[in-house]
């Protein structure tokens, strides 16, 4: 059997039907915190022998992005949540008692 080229592997990643990109992106979201082999691996056991199809590489290349949007979207909403806590000097923003005579 003849090996496709990476541009046909990438061509028949993206002609997937878009609920199955939907369920590879689910994957990805899933498993975050688990290593890139481990999400590989679970995608392509979803995908099945589509996958020794598509091949590592280009699947890599189709993952990768979505987990860096992932990635992307996690910290920016830590930076949203906690905006301008960052170090203070020793004694800010506690009051000093008044002592009644």
């Amino acid at each position: 059997m003849k090996r496709l080229t990476k541009t046909e592997q990438l061509r028949l990643l993206r002609a997937l039907p878009p609920h199955t990109k939907r369920e590879i992106k689910c994957h990805c979201q899933r498993m975050s915190g688990s290593g890139i082999g481990d999400i590989l691996k679970s995608v392509a056991r979803f995908l099945g022998p589509i996958a020794k199809e598509i091949g590592s590489v280009a699947l890599k290349e189709f993952v990768v992005p979505l987990m860096k949007k992932k990635a992307s979207d996690v910290a920016t909403n830590l930076r949203k949540k906690y905006t301008g806590s960052g170090l203070r000097l020793a004694g800010q923003g506690v009051r000093k008692r008044r002592h009644k005579k």
